[in-house]
């Protein structure tokens, strides 16, 4: 009689960490940060592969939007921030900052992926005159040029 009470209680168990393994796979934790990026430009992939790498890169989606699954209104739908159209998703760096409710774009979307990382002075400078001027005419630069310096990342 014991014996099939013991068998009856393991079961309650293996049914909870069964959920448990389920409910962790269903619902992600959440992150800091979701960066937008063009898989199909190699300096754009080359970024992320190494941005990937951070210690804290969990804290930060990375999702390809050039990627023909990719469904830009039902992203920004459910993550409940304005939309941006596709083609400018294509062509220039975004990332949602999520505690924010916010889409940056390019050298600000570059910052508040850092700061996510864990680096928030990497680019501090960048976000003050007069280097916020230069680095936007830097981005500019490599945005229009991206597959002619796409050397850059091999």
């Amino acid at each position: 009689m014991l014996k099939a009470f013991s068998s009856l209680s393991a079961r309650p168990r293996a049914v909870v960490s069964a959920a448990r393994s389920l409910s962790t796979a269903a619902y992600p934790p959440p992150v800091a940060a979701i960066a937008l990026y063009d898989g199909s430009c190699p300096l754009c992939a080359r970024e992320i592969a190494f941005l990937r790498t951070f210690s804290k890169a969990s804290a930060v989606s990375f999702v390809d939007v050039s990627t023909e699954t990719f469904d830009d209104a039902a992203f920004f739908a459910a993550q409940r921030v304005e939309p941006v159209a596709r083609e400018k998703l294509l062509d220039e760096m975004h990332v949602v900052d999520v505690p924010r409710g916010v889409v940056h774009s390019r050298v600000r979307a570059f910052n508040t992926l850092y700061s996510a990382l864990g680096y928030p002075r990497a680019l501090a400078f960048t976000a003050h005159p007069p280097w916020d001027a230069i680095a936007d005419r830097v981005y500019e630069f490599v945005r229009l040029n991206k597959h002619r310096v796409a050397w850059l990342a091999r």
